[in-house]
């Protein structure tokens, strides 16, 4: 991969910077893309580790688990959009699918018992 150019160390005057400067996603398709895959897998997993769905009573768990995974994902991923909007100037869409993401991860524990 090499160096980061210019993130630390300015080339230019052959010296390290004070500052760091942030790297911006590489491709933001790229980055949709797969968090929209994973926010998709996301449902099968919770709703799969509910219990199997063959029997009729675990099928109400399976879909409360889809349910608060949703609604979950959905409000950490408003809540960082709207917090970006708010106390920054640039919005970008790497910052929604990392908050969507976060609210993945933070539901996946108690999905199936969140009413």
């Amino acid at each position: 991969l090499g160096p980061r150019v210019g993130r630390f160390y300015d080339p230019e005057e052959g010296q390290k910077r004070g500052d760091v400067r942030p790297m911006s996603e590489h491709n933001a398709v790229l980055v949709t893309f797969g968090g929209l895959m994973l926010f998709i897998a996301w449902f099968a997993f919770n709703a799969g580790s509910s219990a199997g769905l063959s029997d009729p009573d675990a099928l109400e768990s399976a879909a409360t688990a889809m349910i608060t995974t949703l609604i979950a994902a959905s409000s950490a991923g408003s809540t960082t959009t709207i917090y970006r909007i708010l106390f920054s100037d640039v919005q970008d869409i790497a910052t929604t699918v990392n908050g969507i993401l976060a609210g993945l991860v933070a539901i996946t524990g108690p999905s199936g018992s969140v009413e």
